[in-house]
């Protein structure tokens, strides 16, 4: 196992113990200054979250992580493409509108269930509740820049996405 992905399995082990040995029923969040004790979600397997740059290794990270936790994978990506969960292309980045209620709804039950590894470039979107767990990748542009111009990218895009990854957004 890459040390990435055993990193990311030693988190999926630890939260599901903690679930497992009776730490079901409360969760203390910090809102501000005060304490509030909510029930958990009835989800018994973690949702995870991972993001970052194009390029950075989303895709790769959450295949091993799913096959080695036997989490469902989703690349929202191919999801958009697949379901027709889009407003049309940006013929400038060569990307689609992604239609982000759409995608949502789409998602909706199926994050509710729990175990899911969602892999989407952006996260602003999605509800908090749905996961359990954020991992944001970052590479250096001195391997980033390869991966992109090899996946057939655009200058515009290219430099877009170098951009967005030394802005760190």
């Amino acid at each position: 196992k890459a040390p990435r992905t055993l990193h990311l399995y030693h988190c999926f082990k630890q939260w599901y113990q903690r679930r497992v040995r009776g730490n079901q029923n409360k969760t203390k969040l910090l809102n501000n200054t005060q304490t509030n004790t909510i029930s958990t979600m009835a989800r018994t397997k973690p949702n995870i979250l991972i993001t970052g740059t194009p390029g950075t290794g989303k895709s790769s990270l959450s295949d091993s992580v799913a096959n080695n936790t036997g989490l469902q994978h989703i690349d929202v990506g191919l999801l958009v493409k697949t379901k027709g969960l889009h407003d049309g292309r940006d013929e400038n980045f060569d990307a689609f509108f992604i239609n982000e209620d759409k995608v949502c709804d789409e998602l909706e039950s199926v994050m509710d269930e729990g175990g899911v590894i969602v892999d989407h470039h952006g996260c602003d979107f999605f509800p908090e509740r749905w996961f359990d767990l954020v991992v944001v990748l970052r590479t250096d542009n001195g391997t980033l820049f390869p991966r992109l111009k090899n996946r057939g990218y655009n200058a515009h895009k290219i430099t877009e996405n170098i951009d967005c990854e030394i802005m760190g957004v």
